[in-house]
This record gives C-alpha cells, structure tokens and sequence, in this order.
C-alpha cells in the first residue's frame, strides 16, 4: 500500500534495492546526485547504509551511473501520513496521534481528512 503512494522515481529505486534501503538512502543522500560505483567493494559507505546485498543490487543496476535522488521529505511524509491514518483506524485518538507524531491536532485532522477524501475517491495518496 505504501509503495504506490510514494514518488515514481522512489518506486523505481525501492523495485531495485527494497523500500526500507531506498528510504534509507533517501535519508542519507536525499537531494543530491548519486554517482554508483562501477565495482563492488567490501568498503564501500553504501554496505552500511544500505546493506551488502541491496549495495550490490544498486551497483548491479546503476553501476558506473549518477542517480539523482529526490528529497526525502516527500517520501517520509507520505510514510508518516499513512502510519497516523493506521494508527486512527486501530483507535488512536487525535490527542495520542499529535503525542506521538509531534503535530498539532488541527495537523491530525487536517491528514485524515485529506486521508478519508481520497480514499473515498479511490485517488492514490502522494
């Protein structure tokens, strides 16, 4: 449900190396140029930050080749959004959700609006 809601270009990179390591990347490098390495190499940032076999799936793929990811703000965004919806349909109040996510109650209500809206209408959320 997530993935189709997120970017296209997020997408892509979460069917090449896995959502939680195109997240993670985002997070590190979100907003800047990519430049992939041609070869693997054991020492590369990219095992720790993405782990050793999505590091080779990313060179395997873009292997000599500048990515240029997107922010991660968009991305983070639709994945808080889509959790505070969860979190209201297993029964946390707005109260709760504005503790636990660090918003405003009027920011609550103002995504589950926006939430049930597009749902009614069968739109994707991004």
């Amino acid at each position: 449900m997530i993935l189709e809601e997120l970017p296209e270009s997020v997408q892509y990179l979460a069917g090449v190396i896995g959502l939680t390591e195109a997240l993670a990347l985002l997070s590190l490098r979100g907003g800047n140029v990519l430049a992939v390495p041609k070869n693997y190499h054991e020492d590369n940032w990219l095992n720790e930050a993405i782990g050793e076999s999505s590091a080779k799936k990313l060179i395997a793929h873009y292997g000599g080749e500048t990515v240029e990811l997107p922010t991660s703000i968009g991305a983070f965004r639709v994945v808080r959004n889509i959790n505070i919806y969860n979190d209201h349909l297993a029964g946390l109040s707005n109260a709760d959700l504005s503790s636990k996510y660090g918003m405003t109650t009027r920011n609550i209500r103002k995504i589950l609006a926006l939430r049930l809206n597009q749902r009614t209408q069968g739109n994707a959320w991004t």
